[in-house]
């Protein structure tokens, strides 16, 4: 999938759950490597340099919509994001939806 938004614009990175059996999802969007944003329930953590701009709010999560909502937007911004559910148990990542982001 493809999103482009302008410079300090909020963007919704597109992330829908299938299976809606898990109690409490646990998504998490990586750029490469690296974690940017993370929620399971309550709990959220945000990269360096994106904090206060990213969420995944908590109550659309439940309903298995785990787009990425992403606030002023920076044109550092511009990767392929990765989301990702943590299986419960074993907390291995299963990709949910790549999004190429570009800004202008």
């Amino acid at each position: 999938i493809r999103v482009s938004a302008e410079v300090g614009s909020t963007v919704v990175l597109p992330c829908e759950l299938k299976d809606l059996s898990i109690q409490t999802p646990h998504v998490e969007w990586t750029i490469g490597p690296d974690t940017v944003f993370e929620r399971q329930g309550k709990v959220t953590f945000q990269a360096e340099g994106y904090e206060g701009r990213v969420d995944v709010p908590e109550d659309e999560l439940l309903k298995g919509n785990c787009s990425l909502v992403l606030k002023t937007v920076r044109l550092t911004d511009e990767a392929e994001y990765r989301s990702s559910m943590l299986v419960k148990d074993t907390k291995e990542p299963v990709l949910v939806q790549k999004v190429q982001l570009s800004v202008y």
